[in-house]
């Protein structure tokens, strides 16, 4: 909401005139051109894998580009993102913070970082790859892996976009962060997206827009 500031008294009385007490203040003026660039977005968004991790869990993704080329043939970069559906789990891009995460909350990483994640117990990180089937899919792979402690429920997905903003060049963002939706109505709104998508996943082939949401999209601008 844009603030304009007023005085009681100085205003202008003729038709058409400017009302030099209620000009607009230069913040005002001058939208967050980031706010701006990110709402002008038109992404692509789809949502690939699940998991169920048990206590204790870790893995190591792949690097980013190996990454996209597996999601999205023909690109090197993509942005990815974790939804939290139940439990508590932690991402971390080498060389930066561990960023936590709990149910309900998006973990974002912008350029699709080589990254690691795991769960609230101590464990050794494994290879990705080494507790999921290889592609190609026909249908969205379910990851199960960890031991028999309390179970941490992922949905993962990925936006395309070729905006000078996700160039991984330039690093507008961080490598990643956590997005917690604001009250109960975004939690619930997060959970019907995912549900849908998910719902959508069981009755088509999995391809690089089989499962389309603008879940992410609309994470990212929050």
């Amino acid at each position: 909401m844009s603030l304009v500031q007023r005085t009681p008294a100085g205003h202008d009385q003729a038709t058409g005139a400017a009302d030099r007490a209620a000009r607009p203040t230069v913040a005002a003026a001058l939208p967050d051109p980031l706010e701006t660039a990110l709402r002008r977005l038109r992404l692509e968004g789809a949502i690939f894998l699940r998991a169920e991790y048990c206590e204790p869990w870790a893995y190591e993704s792949l690097p980013g580009p190996a990454t996209a080329a597996i999601l999205r043939p023909g690109t090197d970069r993509l942005v990815l993102f974790h939804v939290v559906a139940h439990g508590t789990c932690w991402v971390q891009v080498d060389g930066h913070e561990k960023h936590w995460a709990s149910s309900g909350d998006v973990v974002v990483l912008p350029y699709g970082d080589q990254h690691r994640m795991g769960g609230v117990g101590e464990s050794e990180s494994v290879p990705l790859m080494s507790i999921m089937e290889a592609p190609p899919w026909s249908r969205m792979p379910l990851i199960r892996h960890g031991r028999d402690g309390e179970q941490t429920d992922v949905v993962c997905g990925f936006l395309h976009s070729e905006d000078v903003l996700f160039d991984p060049t330039l690093r507008v963002f961080p490598p990643a962060f956590v997005v917690r939706p604001e009250g109960h109505a975004g939690a619930e709104w997060v959970r019907a997206n995912v549900e849908f998508a998910l719902a959508q996943a069981e009755a088509s082939p999995l391809g690089p827009d089989a499962v389309s949401t603008r879940l992410p999209e609309m994470l990212l601008v929050e």
